[in-house]
């Protein structure tokens, strides 16, 4: 059957109806709505180069060979949902309008360079066999929640400039994620969910030449992905810690809101239809969802910090264990800031607290060289200045009033003295003199524990920053 380069100027209604041998639409323009509503396609549908003006409706369609809408342009609304295709065929295709292809079977699936104007919702399909979206573009939110992947699942080139939502995704087989800093991948503007997902083999899941948000890979375990040539936003500046659990906060507000404008749809349609059982029902719930809410205020506010410090903690496995050191200290960094920002009320312990402020600001956790060499020089320097002030030595007198007042007192060291005085009880040594005050014993103990302790702080970031 052929329909090739006709004009529909009305609508074109196929639906229920039965494609028995290969169908050639190729080159045709629907003006107006394209209906093809439950129809069923038994060989090969050809919809090469088709223009569809109007919305295409393809719901509970099945295409039993090939599906080819290679290149068809959509200028409005495509709904593919519930659709069934064997192989389906969608290369350079043009999304102007919303692309729905919720509860979707696909055997094969090709959207290489195809690109999406508008929302992309393939919400809980299925895809059997590859699903390639090589060189894809998507400039607005793409939605393959709760899909399953059961082969190759490619996302080489493709591009995502706003949300991409994999939540509760499955994949079986190989994933790749890759792109060109600046041409491709996720754009300045993305904002990527991972959580939930589940790759049932880690080691295969690779992300090649990306800029990646560490938040994106909160509620999933990352340590054995395949991280290559990738960048982090910020390059993992301490700055961007904050604008990390604000971005974290900005996604629960919108899925609170988008929650809160479902129930509010609901009710309307309720009032609408006067179900009077269901209106109380909701004011019910209302109730306990805002109790439950300020209830939970305080553990939401606390609960992105932990886990955005877990996954952290995951992502400087991933790195040490391939030998990118210096970003495994950077994670690691990020791990413990985020549990001193949660707070010690949270960790239920002000002991574990104080400690975790003092490692913070000593050593920088253990990462930072620098914090925790000039802590060193400043321990070195504060000693060396006390030991100008305290007693170590009698001073030379001939009268027994001064040699009663020098058993108390003592005599100071010179500065030069000082110095190398602080030096040799920093490296654990005896110098002489012996300290004669109490106070001087005192300054001599804290620094005989303090420089050792804060030595090994720099030996361990320096460890940690080069270690092979």
């Amino acid at each position: 059957m052929k329909f090739e380069g006709a004009t529909f100027n009305e609508d074109a209604r196929f639906e229920s109806a039965t494609f028995g041998a290969k169908v050639d639409f190729k080159s045709v323009t629907f003006r107006k709505r394209a209906d093809f509503y439950r129809a069923r396609f038994e060989g090969y549908a050809n919809f090469w180069r088709c223009t569809f003006m109007g919305d295409a409706e393809f719901h509970d369609t099945v295409f039993l060979q090939t599906g080819s809408f290679w290149p068809a342009i959509f200028k409005s609304t495509a709904s593919f949902t519930n659709a069934r295709f064997v192989s389906a065929n969608f290369r350079a295709s043009e999304f102007n309008g919303k692309a729905v292809f919720m509860w979707c079977a696909f055997g094969s699936a090709t959207f290489r360079q195809a690109s999406f104007s508008s929302d992309a919702d393939f919400f809980d399909s299925r895809f059997e066999q590859m699903a390639n979206f090589a060189g894809a573009t998507f400039d607005g939110v793409a939605r393959p929640t709760q899909s399953e992947f059961s082969a190759e699942a490619r996302f080489t080139f493709t591009t995502f400039n706003r949300e991409a939502d994999f939540s509760y995704a499955v994949f079986k087989g190989f994933v790749s994620f890759s792109g060109e800093h600046g041409s491709s991948g996720f754009g300045r503007n993305a904002a990527v969910d991972f959580r939930d997902a589940r790759f049932e083999v880690p080691s295969r899941v690779s992300f090649h030449g990306l800029t990646l948000r560490p938040h994106w890979f909160i509620n999933l375990d990352p340590r054995e992905f395949g991280l290559i040539d990738v960048k982090w936003i910020g390059n993992l500046n301490r700055d961007f810690i904050n604008h990390e659990i604000e971005e974290l906060k900005k996604r629960e507000e919108r899925e609170e809101k988008e929650a809160a404008d479902r129930l509010e749809e609901h009710r309307k349609r309720v009032e609408q239809y006067h179900d009077e059982f269901e209106i109380v029902r909701l004011k019910r719930y209302e109730v306990e969802q805002a109790r439950a809410q300020t209830a939970k205020s305080d553990q939401k506010r606390t609960q992105f910090y932990r886990l955005l410090s877990i996954t952290s903690r995951q992502l400087a496995v991933n790195a040490e264990e391939n030998h990118r050191y210096d970003q495994a200290s950077d994670f690691r960094f990020w791990s413990m800031e985020l549990q001193r920002k949660e707070g010690w009320k949270a960790r239920g312990r002000l002991t574990i607290g104080i400690l975790h402020t003092l490692y913070r600001y000593l050593s920088g956790y253990g990462e930072e060289i620098l914090r925790a060499s000039l802590m060193l020089i400043a321990i070195f320097l504060l000693f060396a200045f006390l030991y100008t002030r305290v007693g170590f030595v009698h001073p030379a007198s001939s009268t027994p009033a001064a040699a009663t007042v020098s058993d108390e007192v003592g005599q100071p060291q010179k500065p030069t003295r000082a110095l190398a005085y602080s030096l040799a009880v920093i490296t654990l040594q005896r110098p002489d003199p012996r300290p004669l005050t109490a106070t001087a014993w005192f300054a001599v103990l804290a620094e005989t524990i303090l420089g050792p302790i804060q030595a090994a702080l720099l030996i361990l970031a320096v460890r940690r920053r080069f270690m092979r």
